[in-house]
């Protein structure tokens, strides 16, 4: 079937278990975080030419890549952090107004939080990523009366001053455990 045409139908593939590492520099504030699949990830302080390196923390995580059952196309996930519910800040904050007009619609909003992977610059999951992953979490719902709604973290007012509850653990965010 012409992937185009088809009415995909997504599964979790690939699960690989890691940690998300978080560090900042304090000579320049700028942040990065990446993927480790170490059993337990350095905590080091550490030195990079005339940057100084602290460890924020790491938090378990998984990724993985989505595969259509139907026509065998494959979706990557390298870049996505975790998935954060918005829990309020700000007025201006266009993810924090979306949420209390979709929480009066029960409807569950998500922001697919991304990587930095170069000191503060973050790529944003794309729209085909985006609808693949609203098309899987809603399927998974056991009820009708809900929704889930995953939108892109770059709708965040303040990144770093955000408020919210940030699923990234292995049984939050998959159907299996990971290989």
């Amino acid at each position: 079937m012409p992937r185009e045409l088809c009415n995909h139908e997504w599964k979790m593939i690939n699960l690989q278990s890691g940690f998300i590492v978080t560090e900042k520099c304090i000579n320049t504030n700028e942040y990065v975080d990446y993927f480790s699949t170490e059993d337990a990830p350095s905590m080091q302080e550490y030195k990079d030419g005339d940057k100084y390196w602290i460890i924020l923390g790491a938090d378990q995580t998984i990724r993985f890549e989505l595969e259509c059952q139907l026509c065998g196309q494959i979706i990557n996930y390298d870049n996505l952090l975790g998935l954060m519910n918005c829990t309020g800040c700000t007025g201006e904050c266009h993810l924090n107004n979306l949420t209390q007009v979709a929480r009066d619609n029960k409807i569950l909003v998500y922001a697919a939080l991304c990587y930095q992977n170069k000191p503060n610059v973050t790529e944003y999951l794309t729209l085909d990523q985006l609808k693949a992953l609203n098309k899987l979490y809603n399927s998974r719902l056991a009820s009708r009366d809900k929704k889930i709604l995953i939108v892109s973290s770059s709708l965040r007012l303040l990144p770093k001053g955000c408020r919210g509850d940030i699923f990234k653990d292995v049984g939050l965010l998959s159907e299996e455990e990971p290989e």
